[in-house]
């Protein structure tokens, strides 16, 4: 995915996030709004290539957040099996 593509991609997010947030009845909070300051901040993240360590992160966390805690599958299993897959030892 393209760097231009990841930054839309996020806006979209960030947008879904609002419009979810508005479409809510207020719980005794009124006139809520987004961090400036936060939407700043991501919006730089999305532009910052990832770096291929930080590619390899988010692979385990997704895996480890799909697999579940129950599964006897560990952190070090996962990158082992990465390793082996993309040919590094």
């Amino acid at each position: 995915m393209t760097l231009y593509n990841r930054y839309w991609k996020l806006r979209a997010f960030v947008g879904m996030l609002l419009i979810r947030s508005t479409n809510r009845e207020p719980r005794g909070i009124t006139n809520l709004s987004t961090d400036k300051e936060l939407l700043k901040k991501l919006e730089e993240s999305a532009r910052k290539p990832l770096s291929e360590e930080e590619l390899r992160k988010q692979r385990v966390s997704f895996i480890m957040g799909s697999v579940g805690k129950d599964s006897g599958i560990t952190r070090a299993m996962i990158e082992d099996i990465l390793r082996s897959q993309e040919g590094r030892k």
